[in-house]
């Protein structure tokens, strides 16, 4: 179904919720510089366009396609009512903006007539369309002209009531809103405005949305060369059903239990909080419909995960995926801003190379960082000290064994001690798979050496029987039959 009026839920759209959560935009915009670094215009062929102009308006060729330009959309452009002019469509790269019209010869009595244009926006899918945004100008500024919003949606195609009246040389910015509660037409075949398609208050709300773009209609008195807007501004947007703008912002430090807030989904009529310590967050702290909520307790130090998933309908039950949109998981720390955080490797992480690099998020305004390093958490050593970045590489680590680290910030004023944190180094090879026959025997196969070890040759002697395990500097020691390397 393309067409609803006055609902914005999926259900009544007929529409899935999944795979619907984040608005999708769709958007031209002459001052990126895939447009300014253009070097000449970019046009279709003005006399390569349909002689038959009327069905030429309602996209009955491909000639009027404007290719993408960079990350700019595509359009698709055509002119109705103006039989035997020239007539065109271009990104004009002296002035970095779409001007669609045709040429006014002397004589000719073509006032009004109309252009179309419509920028791709495939990719909105069964999403439904949400918000339009044009700037744009009349070229000649004696003309005037109408607005009006076209869009194809589910293979037919609409515009809006005027949205505005533009004259002069001065640019104007349209949006949806300004149409919203106007009459909405069927464009037919001939670019002709159609039948109404609902009463003058109704809210329409369109899905399968393949173009979207802008119908004008000029009307002028004088001869000039090229009638038509120019516009350098565009953008489309489906509606988005997720909430955004956590507050604390995600992975935010703050000193206290903080009251949480977000932005609701648009079309949201509850919310389902959930709070936790572990990621994801699995804790429901019920249905509301505030957009803020208040954990009501002292948090303590560390880290807290917490998800808003919006709902439509109050009345479903929690977790019910065709009218509950799941929305991202969000944290914040609380602490102190001057510390250290996020350890790589992560706190009590295991099977870690001998040779990592250990970085860390760094504390608020810290300059300098004094690295603490050792195999004892109550026995660390100074390794670095006073260092700019927010990293240090140890020496070549011992497999299997444990190691503590941890780092203190300054910030011109203070020093922050951080906290001890630890990782342990991938395990040593296990000397049972030595497939040798006595003490004396070597080891000729490197890869029973964990597929050949660093330092470990293919003629590791084996000796003394009753000596320490030693298997390499980098290896830790496997005490399995007293023998050693």
């Amino acid at each position: 179904m393309a067409i609803k009026m006055k609902c914005l839920l999926c259900v009544m759209l007929m529409i899935a919720c999944v795979g619907m959560s984040e608005a999708t935009v769709v958007s031209w915009d002459g001052a990126s510089s895939d447009i300014t670094g253009l070097g000449s215009n970019i046009n279709t062929s003005p006399n390569d366009w349909a002689t038959d102009l009327a069905l030429d308006s309602a996209w009955s060729t491909t000639d009027e396609v404007v290719a993408a330009v960079g990350s700019q959309a595509s359009f698709k452009a055509a002119i109705g009512r103006l039989p035997g002019q020239r007539r065109i469509a271009q990104i004009n790269a002296g002035s970095n903006q779409i001007f669609v019209g045709g040429n006014e010869l002397a004589g000719s009595a073509t006032s009004p007539y109309t252009t179309l244009v419509g920028f791709d926006t495939s990719a909105f899918g069964a999403e439904v369309l949400k918000s339009i945004s044009v700037r744009l100008r009349t070229r000649p500024t004696g003309d005037d002209m109408d607005v009006r919003w076209f869009v194809e949606a589910g293979g037919s195609t609409y515009v809006s009531g005027v949205v505005d009246s533009l004259t002069g040389a001065g640019y104007k910015t349209l949006t949806l809103s300004d149409a919203r509660t106007i009459l909405w037409y069927v464009f037919d075949a001939d670019a002709n405005i159609g039948s109404a398609i609902s009463d003058a208050n109704s809210l329409m709300e369109l899905s399968d949305v393949t173009r979207v773009g802008y119908h004008t209609t000029s009307s002028f008195t004088a001869d000039a060369n090229w009638h038509g807007a120019y516009m350098n501004n565009f953008s489309a947007e489906t509606l988005r059903f997720t909430a955004i703008d956590p507050d604390p912002a995600d992975g935010e430090v703050v000193l206290e239990t903080p009251i949480l807030n977000w932005t609701a989904g648009d079309a949201a009529n509850a919310h389902d909080v959930y709070f936790d310590t572990v990621n994801p967050p699995v804790a429901y702290m019920g249905r509301q419909t505030a957009t803020s909520y208040d954990p009501n307790t002292v948090l303590g130090n560390g880290v807290y995960y917490w998800r808003i998933d919006e709902v439509d309908d109050p009345n479903i039950p929690v977790g019910d995926p065709a009218n509950v949109w799941e929305g991202d998981v969000w944290s914040f720390e609380i602490g102190d801003p001057g510390l250290p955080r996020n350890p790589s490797p992560a706190d009590e992480a295991t099977d870690i190379d001998v040779e990592p690099t250990l970085t860390w998020t760094p504390g608020l305004n810290a300059i300098a960082h004094d690295v603490w390093f050792g195999e004892a958490a109550d026995a660390l050593e100074l390794v670095a000290d006073d260092i700019g970045l927010a990293e240090y590489t140890p020496s070549t680590l011992i497999k299997g064994r444990t190691y503590y680290w941890a780092v203190d910030e300054y910030d011109g004023t203070n020093t922050y001690a951080g906290f001890v944190w630890s990782f342990t180094v991938t395990a040593a090879p296990n000397p049972t798979d030595w497939t040798g026959g006595g003490a004396s025997d070597s080891w000729n196969d490197e890869a029973n050496w964990d597929n050949g070890v660093t330092g470990l040759g293919t003629q590791s002697n084996i000796h003394d029987p009753n000596a320490p395990a030693l298997i390499d500097a980098t290896e830790e020691a496997v005490a399995i039959g007293n023998w050693s390397r």
